[in-house]
């Protein structure tokens, strides 16, 4: 597998659209997400995907899309610095990904979620294979 050591002859087009489209916009959908378990939790979502859901379970979620967003912060920061520890974050984000998909199969053995799963590992291998292929251009 050839390996890339120059950033001037490296074509770069998944970790741009990554760096600057595609991560800002799973930002923004993760603090959408936590507004809207805000606004349930003190009662002002009626009508929305979380009412019926207990305090302690919109706390929960709440905690939860906080680490991720805080998660996904620092592999942005990171990976537009071009650090290898952003690289890391960004698999292991993927890695959780499939982690999900596997639960989710375990837990309802459905179509859709054997697609889930194989559409997790086939991406996040593509995802390891083009930043292994450029590993060299992250200090």
């Amino acid at each position: 597998m050839k390996k890339y050591t120059s950033i001037e002859n490296t074509p770069m087009k998944f970790h741009n659209l990554y760096v600057w489209f595609l991560n800002p916009l799973q930002l923004l959908v993760y603090a959408a997400a936590m507004v809207l378990l805000l606004l349930g939790l003190y009662g002002t979502a009626s009508g929305s995907m979380v009412e019926g859901l207990s305090a302690s379970t919109l706390v929960g979620a709440a905690i939860g899309v906080g680490i991720a967003f805080i998660f996904m912060l620092v592999a942005e920061i990171l990976l537009a610095k071009r650090k290898k520890a952003g690289v890391v974050l960004f698999l292991l984000g993927y890695l959780t990904t499939i982690v999900n998909a596997a639960l989710s199969l375990l837990k309802e053995q459905t179509a859709f979620a054997v697609v889930s799963l194989v559409i997790a590992v086939v991406v996040g291998l593509l995802v390891f294979i083009y930043y292994h292929k450029r590993s060299n251009l992250f200090t």
